[in-house]
């Protein structure tokens, strides 16, 4: 089995990231079918980011397209600008004020 790293946390349990999903796979069953172990598999989520003091009159539109110009980099990331576009979420925004707001957003992870 490829395992890339085994990180231990505060609850005692022990994170293993594996290299594909084959030897996870294979991992996870000597684990089920061991008396003394327990596996859980971890969700992975979605990258984030935080955009602080957005004006809060900035449509969904115009903030796609400030963020799709001043970052090069992201598009190259998503391969295709339309496909952050369409994957991009506004998850929530806070620290609401006259002017200006937080907005965290998400966008879907490339498989």
């Amino acid at each position: 089995m490829n395992i890339i790293n085994t990180k231990p946390v505060e609850t005692g349990d022990v994170i293993i990231d594996c290299g594909n999903k084959k030897d996870l796979d294979k991992l996870k069953l000597a684990i089920t079918t061991s008396n003394s172990l327990k596996c859980q598999e971890i969700k992975k989520r979605n990258p984030s980011l935080l955009l602080p003091s957005i004006d809060i009159d900035i449509k969904k539109d115009k903030l796609l397209d400030v963020i799709t110009e001043n970052n090069d980099w992201l598009i190259e990331k998503c391969e295709v600008e339309e496909y952050f576009r369409n994957n991009f979420t506004g998850k929530f925004r806070f620290g609401k004020n006259e002017n200006s707001e937080n907005i965290v957003i998400e966008c879907w992870a490339k498989d």
